[in-house]
């Protein structure tokens, strides 16, 4: 005969089985001794189910986007403590877009030192097609368009030009409006009332932003595009007194580009026209889509030339 007390405790501990396999939704285990019977099977609609709370997606944590411009890293810049005199010391362009970009944020240059000459720098070799001058149609972009190749007349790649770079030469600067269609860092939209020596470009500052006409009787009539509509704009060039350091002179030499087809920026490098007068508009020269390649001379007497256009890549 089993003790009271022994069967008491029986009694609990078979009652907190049960209580266990009811809540996890278990059957019960039948018994095989005739005096017990099976307990009742715990029907589905009776089983207890634990649901583990999901996890909203505002709590849950998100890469952050990558964007295309470079971190920029104090660390890693090249430039950090590096004074003006020592920066152009040993010049050299910038190599990368992550250079040019290092070059920007402390004001340094990242083309061509020069020279600044008062008329279009033309290359020994320009190709023609019998007497016409050829429009190099080749163009690349690199580092997710930031940079862009420039050629030479033979078709080989000679140097990139980057985007938000400072670029002073008529080559450097002929290539980035023809590449980007803008205006490099070192430009300001102000025609008037900019000093260099309160500006953090200094001497390398260039001025500028406004419309040219295109219909004076008195200047060249450049190209309209196929709907005549073509719209452009000027930019200072500036040739080697251009910028003292301390005050600009305006001079006479200027950049004159398509900017836009009707109301529609032109953002297609072969629908723009980039074009170099030294002489205030009475002359012009057709840059060409490489570097030293410039048209012939254009005046209001002659008329706009046609090129031919033709791609040069080697």
């Amino acid at each position: 005969m089993i003790p009271y007390i022994e069967r008491n405790n029986m009694k609990k501990h078979f009652l907190i089985l049960l209580s266990c396999l009811f809540l996890t939704g278990c059957d019960l285990p039948s018994f095989s001794s005739g005096s017990q019977s099976a307990a009742p099977s715990v029907s589905e609609s009776e089983k207890v189910t634990v649901e583990v709370p999901s996890i909203s997606e505002a709590t849950v944590s998100k890469e952050p986007s990558v964007s295309e411009e470079p971190s920029l890293s104090e660390e890693e810049d090249p430039y950090i403590n590096r004074s003006e005199e020592q920066f152009y010391a040993n010049y050299t362009p910038a190599v990368s877009y992550q250079d040019s970009v290092y070059r920007t944020k402390h004001y340094f240059r990242s083309g061509d030192l020069g020279p600044l000459p008062y008329i279009p720098p033309k290359a020994e070799y320009q190709p023609k097609f019998g007497d016409t001058y050829i429009r190099n149609t080749d163009y690349q972009y690199t580092d997710n368009g930031n940079g862009y190749l420039v050629y030479d007349g033979n078709g080989n790649v000679i140097k990139t030009i980057y985007k938000g770079g400072a670029y002073i030469t008529p080559d450097d600067v002929c290539a980035y409006v023809m590449a980007f269609g803008n205006k490099p860092s070192n430009y300001t939209s102000a025609k008037r009332g900019v000093s260099p020596s309160k500006d953090p470009w200094g001497k390398y500052l260039r001025l500028n932003f406004s419309s040219y006409s295109n219909s004076r009787p008195d200047e060249v009539h450049l190209p309209t595009g196929d709907n005549n509509d073509y719209k452009y704009m000027e930019r200072d060039i500036g040739g080697a007194s251009y910028n003292t350091g301390k005050e600009i002179s305006r001079d006479t030499f200027r950049l004159i580009f398509s900017y836009k087809s009707g109301k529609e920026l032109i953002t297609e490098v072969n629908s723009r026209y980039v074009f170099l007068t030294a002489d205030h508009y009475h002359t012009f020269y057709e840059y060409l889509n490489y570097q030293g390649g410039y048209g012939e001379n254009i005046t209001f007497q002659t008329k706009y030339i046609p090129t031919v256009n033709q791609g040069l890549a080697a």
